[in-house]
């Protein structure tokens, strides 16, 4: 099964159960990003957008772009942001659609 197909059918809980157990790892990366003051920053895998909402909320005043390769959970994504505050795009993490260096963080 191709993966997107397959977080667009678990994308809905996925969140959930991914949430205890990264969440640690979320506080390290915004600590991390707050002390690096990037003015350009990509979150790839947003999932539900749990963790970006949280770096946008928290960490930076930079430019944040969140990918992810399912459109299922990209959608769960906008529901989570407050509007402009990242712009979300649908990508392969193995083939971003960005120039090399495009981002600081």
């Amino acid at each position: 099964m191709r993966a997107d197909r397959l977080y667009n059918l678990f994308g809905s809980i996925y969140d959930r159960v991914v949430t205890p157990l990264d969440q640690r790892a979320l506080a390290r990366a915004v600590e991390r990003l707050k002390a690096g003051s990037p003015k350009t920053v990509l979150e790839v895998a947003v999932g539900a957008g749990r963790g970006l909402r949280e770096l946008v909320e928290q960490a930076t005043t930079a430019n944040v772009v969140g990918v992810d390769i399912a459109g299922h959970v990209l959608t769960q994504a906008r529901k989570a942001l407050v509007t402009g505050a990242a712009r979300l795009a649908r990508a392969d993490a193995r083939h971003l659609p960005f120039p090399n260096h495009a981002f600081d963080a």
